[in-house]
């Protein structure tokens, strides 16, 4: 990650009254697993279920016992959620970048595995955040954007493959993590957000 010149200014500038900022990342790197990130990310400019805050006034960030180190990935979701919960959050008007160069398709694969066999916790915490951002493949974003398959039908099929094997993956990896058991009651709780 990276802070673009003006971004820690605008934050400041714009926290009074929030619990937090949500900070858009944009994609930036060569090769093209990277242009497919970048493909997928532009989709998610203002979806607050997969944008996080990340920028948040001491005192709140305190009153929160700040990020949960119980959680590996989610807890860049987490923190948020329950900060929300009390206060309101806002957007920042500038953006970080996110460096995605020498992604592989195995790579991502691999994260998505490992992230998911971390997120029982927070599956249990977030069941609601869970149905909206745990399958992959239909999120919300991409029928806004459908325009956007049309224009760049290879980066569109490339994104919804990756996104599919994505969603094995993590699926395997809960799977591997909480058992059959958990992962039945967990798929079907989602269900009820949705």
């Amino acid at each position: 990650m990276e802070l673009t010149p003006k971004v820690l200014k605008s934050c400041i500038e714009y926290i009074n009254g929030y619990g937090g900022l949500i900070v858009p990342e944009k994609t930036v790197g060569v090769g093209f697993v990277a242009n497919v990130r970048k493909f997928e990310r532009e989709m998610y400019m203002g979806d607050e279920t997969v944008e996080v805050a990340r920028f948040f006034p001491r005192k709140i960030f305190q009153e929160f016992g700040g990020y949960d180190p119980r959680l590996t990935g989610a807890e860049d979701y987490d923190l948020p959620k329950r900060i929300s919960s009390k206060y309101k959050l806002g957007w920042a008007k500038e953006y970080i970048l996110h460096h995605e160069s020498g992604l592989t398709l195995k790579k991502q694969i691999s994260k998505k595995f490992y992230y998911a066999q971390k997120s029982a916790l927070y599956a249990e915490l977030h069941p609601d955040l869970i149905s909206k951002q745990g399958i992959l493949i239909f999120r919300q974003a991409y029928f806004r954007h459908w325009a956007e398959f049309l224009k760049h039908p290879l980066l569109g099929i490339s994104m919804l493959i990756m996104r599919l094997l994505e969603t094995f993956a993590a699926g395997f990896g809960f799977l591997v993590a909480v058992g059959p058991a958990k992962f039945i009651k967990t798929f079907f709780k989602m269900f009820k957000y949705i």
